[in-house]
């Protein structure tokens, strides 16, 4: 690009920043303009440090009552609010993750008045050893970018109680007066502006927010069909561990050796050790939200177990009292998990800190009950004998029962003796689950009983069974499954891989036909073929009843496209 051009750019920047402010077009420009460029992460850091505000009015139009979580990516990667809504008794209460990547409680008490202004239930708060970690007095200027970030669109009728827990040596940089806050606005138009003229002239594409949200830097816009889920369960970080592990060449040596010792050099994750800002902070978002009538539960959430060996002794002493001393107090509840062996697995995590898919699960069979004991207690209604997914043990969850290899050498069946889970139904689906069958041929089958003609077209509360398997190639694998319906309305499954549901029609993967018998099928109810793209390492394959009475005899991989088992 040339300086002309340049020059031009900025003049016309320029010209429709200063529209912004003077005209009354500029709501307009804010939402069209503005706030995507912030929400995709182009202007701030992430797109999450903008949304809050957002979320808070979203979740203000809902007719459901709400519980919220606030915390650093810790709580992002951890609190599952779909999966913890299907764990739940309540069926009026909706569950929302807010966490921000680097939050901290000195951070986040600019947004505790407006999130209590939409009255929750309860609110969720982690507390761990960055809860009490050192804080620069000035703050550093990346500080004060995400401090100023949260400031950004905050409610003018929201209260400033926040200010009088601020360092007196933070408060020049701080966009805390209307003034302020209009300069900030007029430099993030000038900025969003630039940017939206370097998109339509093809310089830059910018981040795709609006139709997916598999992107950890950026948010969805409030009006897309995805925010309300996107609100429940962000994006999530890949696993870095199984990915070194794949790779095989030394990599996770690495990883645990001496790039941990300089990760727990910082003082990220180690307690300053004395009442600091951040401890003044979160006493302070502790205290106004039990004043607001909100109850709250401290999270504590644990660390890879790994990096908690490798800690200097007493390092977290601080953090160890402090909870104890939470611990003391009837006004609040604290689930203390830092230490806790349901969660000391390898297996749980991701890196260093964040939860793996297998942990974020764990967290919720645990944090479901408890949580439904704080609503019960606040009146709000559970179902009766509702049967909550039991927490993983110990001694039997973190090496799971293999049913297989699969290569791309030639085409690999699952042994279905095998399962790794079997989870039976809930509510509508109460006493209902998979069922092992074993032939003369001593051949096995696992079918849906028993058939009381139940079926849905969601997974929500229906029987599900884990397949795990060791793939050796990374590859594209085409999936057959050998069905035996008993009749039409016993014939069709839902199937998952690790965990998400598979995109393959609203009615699954059907497999009756008119003549009747067992059948093998390879597409499901949408056409597309059954079609899974494995990395190296272990996987799993769920499975959901969808009408029950169906049964599958075999589970087929294969490699190449054009082959197939019917003969």
């Amino acid at each position: 690009m040339n300086t002309e051009i340049d020059f031009k750019k900025w003049w016309i920047a320029s010209i429709i920043s200063l529209i912004l402010v003077l005209t009354p077009s500029s709501i307009f420009i804010e939402e069209i303009i503005i706030k995507p460029e912030l929400h995709d992460g182009s202007i701030v850091e992430l797109g999450r440090y903008t949304f809050v505000y957002d979320a808070i009015e979203h979740i203000e139009e809902q007719d459901t009552s709400s519980v919220i979580s606030i915390g650093s990516s810790k709580v992002r990667e951890a609190f599952n609010g779909e999966e913890i809504k299907k764990n739940s008794a309540t069926r009026s209460v909706d569950f929302y993750n807010l966490g921000l990547a680097a939050d901290l409680p000195y951070f986040r008490s600019i947004q505790i008045e407006p999130i209590l202004d939409v009255n929750p239930e309860l609110l969720v708060i982690e507390i761990g050893p960055n809860s009490f970690s050192q804080l620069k007095s000035p703050l550093r200027n990346q500080d004060f970018d995400r401090m100023n970030a949260l400031l950004y669109n905050r409610p003018i009728n929201s209260g400033d109680f926040y200010h009088n827990i601020l360092d007196v040596n933070d408060l020049s940089s701080l966009n805390l007066n209307w003034n302020e806050r209009l300069s900030s606005r007029t430099d993030a138009s000038f900025e969003a502006f630039e940017l939206t003229i370097a998109e339509f002239v093809g310089e830059d594409e910018g981040w795709d927010c609006d139709n997916v949200i598999s992107n950890v830097r950026c948010v969805p816009p409030p009006d897309s069909s995805h925010f309300h889920t996107y609100l429940q369960y962000p994006p999530q970080f890949s696993n870095t561990l199984e990915y070194y592990r794949s790779l095989d060449d030394g990599s996770l040596e690495e990883f645990y050796g001496t790039r941990l010792d300089n990760y727990l050099s910082t003082p990220n994750h180690q307690p300053e050790g004395i009442y600091n800002k951040n401890h003044l902070a979160l006493d302070f978002i502790i205290n106004l939200t039990i004043d607001s009538g909100t109850d709250v539960l401290l999270l504590g959430l644990p660390y890879n177990p790994i990096l908690k060996e490798r800690l200097e002794p007493n390092a977290w002493q601080y953090y160890n009292e402090s909870i104890e001393t939470y611990s003391l107090r009837e006004d609040i509840t604290v689930l203390d998990l830092m230490w806790d062996p349901l969660l000391s697995s390898e297996e749980y995590f991701n890196d260093y800190t964040h939860f793996s898919r297998n942990g974020e699960r764990q967290l919720t069979r645990i944090i479901s009950p408890l949580i439904d004991d704080i609503l019960a207690q606040r009146d709000v209604s559970l179902l009766p004998n509702f049967e909550y997914l039991e927490t993983w043990s110990v001694e039997n969850t973190f090496e799971p029962i293999i049913s297989g290899n699969v290569s791309k050498l030639s085409p690999s069946f699952l042994n279905l003796s095998q399962p790794t889970n079997i989870f039976s139904g809930r509510s509508d689906w109460s006493g209902s689950t998979w069922e092992l069958e074993t032939n003369e041929l001593v051949e096995t089958t696992f079918r849906s009983s028993p058939n009381n003609d139940i079926s849905s077209n969601e997974i929500f509360d229906s029987p599900q069974i884990d397949y795990c398997f060791n793939v050796n190639d990374t590859f594209d694998y085409y999936l057959w499954l050998e069905m035996n319906p008993p009749d039409g309305r016993s014939d069709s499954i839902y199937i998952g891989l690790d965990g998400e549901l598979l995109p393959f029609g609203r009615r699954g993967i059907q497999s009756f036909e008119a003549d009747g018998g067992i059948r093998w099928r390879d597409e499901g109810d949408n056409g597309d073929r059954l079609v899974v793209t494995l990395t190296q390492g272990i996987h799993c394959l769920n499975f959901w009843v969808r009408e029950d009475g169906i049964a599958i005899n075999n589970i087929l991989f294969a490699e190449n496209e054009e082959y197939s088992p019917v003969r």
